[in-house]
């Protein structure tokens, strides 16, 4: 026998073999039909419609609605920045110290050129009053006076902006040592001491936990049935007890790029709430019709969800079903049964496919 006869033998004993495994499972407990029945007292169940409440379900983070990232208003070395992320800080607490040497600097600078804007301010007055007294005299023409004029209102300027280069360099100094502004957490750290700091660069962020919410993204499609004061049900992943939760705030505008709505929702209950756990929502849409059966009539072969059908003789038949949401103590079936169906909920021993069936 060749190459190529050998290959062809097995392969038509791995088709062969297939389709005897599909035609077995096909025709389950098969063999049982072809003897008598056996008899088999169970609950019948005739399988209908149930009004439901629709539901749109998506997933959602919790987060604080109070979060601060504090960034610095001046350059320079941080020199100290003890907090570590977890640490609870005080509104007013000074967290943050950056060496103060380059604003100290820019102070001195402005100290000097507002001596010299004193000086320049005190000459053009002394002028200034001279050429009045002349040109009220009518000693000296008036282009002259004019032009002294000028100057003593520009050496004015130069003063008042001299003071105020001052006055915000000394203020500067204030912002050396960074306090916070709220009482919370802090939960990320941009820099760390010795790090070069620059105006406006995050350098932790703090955040108040007895202010959690749980932020979610609608679909654009679902907008129009979300209404603010609105409550939701809550699922922790954690947890299989639901939590109720109020809508507090939808953003009007969508994301450009996913078409989707932030909503934010508030929770009564927060003891078992921390920030960046997730969360599923499950939001009313209304109620809608499905077929339904008791929890109790799903059995299992070969991991496939199916019930034992029962026909107009009595004979029970296995038949695969496509299972949805779960209702307490019913199923939802989307596929597999039609309204009217009758099928075994609690039988008193195992059922097979041929076997009758008595009960009620």
């Amino acid at each position: 026998m060749n190459l190529h006869t050998t290959s062809w033998v097995v392969t038509t004993a791995l088709w062969v073999a297939m389709l005897l495994t599909i035609a077995a499972c096909e025709n389950q407990d098969a063999s049982v039909e072809t003897q008598p029945p056996r008899t088999v007292t169970a609950q019948l169940h005739t399988v209908g419609y149930e009004d439901v409440a629709e539901t749109y379900t998506t997933s959602g983070t919790f987060i604080s609605d109070e979060r601060v990232e504090i960034a610095s208003r001046v350059s320079g070395f941080i020199r100290n920045l003890s907090v570590h992320e977890g640490e609870v800080v005080k509104k007013g607490q000074v967290i943050v110290t950056i060496d103060p040497t380059e604003v100290q600097t820019n102070i001195k600078e402005a100290e000097a050129r507002l001596t010299q804007a004193k000086r320049k301010a005190t000459e053009a007055q002394a002028e200034y009053e001279r050429h009045k007294n002349l040109f009220d005299q009518k000693l000296i023409a008036e282009q002259l006076f004019r032009k002294v004029e000028l100057q003593h209102q520009l050496a004015q300027e130069d003063l008042r902006v001299a003071q105020g280069t001052l006055e915000q360099a000394r203020a500067l100094l204030e912002y050396a040592k960074i306090k916070s502004p709220v009482t919370g957490v802090v939960v990320e750290k941009f820099k760390q001491s010795g790090d070069l700091t620059t105006p406006g660069a995050n350098i932790l962020a703090v955040e108040d936990p007895t202010r959690i919410i749980l932020r979610t993204f609608i679909n654009e499609a679902y907008v129009q049935y979300i209404q603010q004061g609105e409550t939701v049900r809550i699922t922790l992943d954690d947890q299989q007890t639901p939590m109720n939760g109020t809508v507090t705030h939808m953003v009007p505008s969508a994301d450009p790029s996913t078409h989707s709505y932030m909503v934010k929702i508030a929770l009564d209950d927060l003891s078992q709430i921390r920030v960046g756990m997730f969360a599923r929502i499950d939001f009313a849409m209304g109620q809608k019709q499905v077929i339904t059966i008791p929890a109790t009539a799903i059995v299992s072969h070969a991991d496939l969800p199916g019930v034992y059908m029962v026909d107009d003789q009595g004979i029970a038949h296995f038949r695969m079903v496509r299972t949805g949401r779960k209702f307490n103590d019913s199923m939802e079936i989307i596929s597999g049964l039609n309204s009217g169906d009758r099928i075994v909920v609690s039988p008193e021993s195992a059922v097979k496919t041929g076997d009758r069936i008595t009960g009620g």
